[in-house]
């Protein structure tokens, strides 16, 4: 059965939601409380927060942001960046969210995928994964951490498949080239790794402002295996109430998998 799921993902540095293009110039365009909850009333089905600093700075979470958060909405919500350690995941499942986002840390130490999935279930557990083009890679995709700051020797595929072994319940696929840029999905990658992968693959939408562009017509080849993920920011779009465009797309029938995993849905 396909039915819409709109997540909304929003990135954070210093205590506030912040967008940029390509992983860099960042600016601040609000607080991720007061926006979690605009979102959340406009019946978005769950919330993603990253601490896009947290990992380059090697600090922990942000765990005051997601008892904030907690206490402000009623649907699942997801929380990365600095998350390096079982205690960090226990903690900040412990502060309200559902689900955690491992990106540089897993990199850095594969096992705590693997030890996080044993210890709250897999469906706790999710990729973060920012991927830019690069041709020397075997799949055309090379692996960044620190916020698309260090590139990696890790191919995009290969780490998929491996974070899947691990455990990993879902990923968040992040593509550094179409990041910010509002010229549309990075298709290649984000089809490459869906078809590849049984657990559900939720691509990070570059700031769209057009909604009636998001269909299987546009991008028939993926569209039915990857879920969205939609980033909207005022001062992209200075015109629209940031919730403006969630509002729009869950009016619209975009039909994307119910692919559940066991505990969240």
């Amino acid at each position: 059965m396909l039915k819409k799921r709109i997540i909304i993902c929003l990135d954070v540095k210093d205590g506030r939601t912040t967008k940029g293009v390509k992983f860099l110039d960042n600016v601040d365009i609000g607080d991720p409380v007061i926006m979690a909850d605009a979102y959340y009333a406009q019946g978005v089905d769950e919330l993603v927060f990253y601490d896009i600093m947290a990992s380059a700075h090697d600090r922990g979470p942000t765990l005051d942001l997601v008892a904030n958060v907690a206490k402000t909405i009623h649907i699942p919500f997801c929380v990365g960046g600095g998350i390096s350690t079982v205690e960090d995941i226990r903690a900040t499942i412990k502060a309200g969210a559902e689900k955690v986002s491992l990106n540089s840390p897993a990199v850095r130490n594969p096992a705590l995928i693997r030890e996080g999935a044993a210890i709250f279930g897999n469906q706790c557990i999710v990729l973060g994964m920012d991927a830019k083009r690069d041709p020397a890679m075997p799949s055309g995709y090379r692996v960044y951490i620190n916020g698309g700051r260090v590139a990696t020797e890790l191919d995009a595929l290969e780490w998929a498949l491996r974070a899947e072994e691990l455990g990993a319940g879902e990923i968040v696929l992040n593509s550094i080239d179409a990041d910010g840029t509002r010229d549309g999905y990075e298709i290649t990658v984000t089809s490459l790794i869906s078809s590849r992968v049984s657990i559900p693959v939720f691509r990070r939408l570059p700031k769209y402002s057009q909604p009636a562009r998001l269909t299987p017509r546009s991008s028939p080849r993926w569209f039915t295996r990857a879920s969205t993920q939609f980033r909207q920011s005022r001062t992209a779009w200075p015109d629209r109430a940031f919730p403006s465009g969630a509002r729009r797309l869950l009016q619209k029938t975009l039909p994307v998998p119910d692919k559940p995993v066991a505990g969240i849905r």
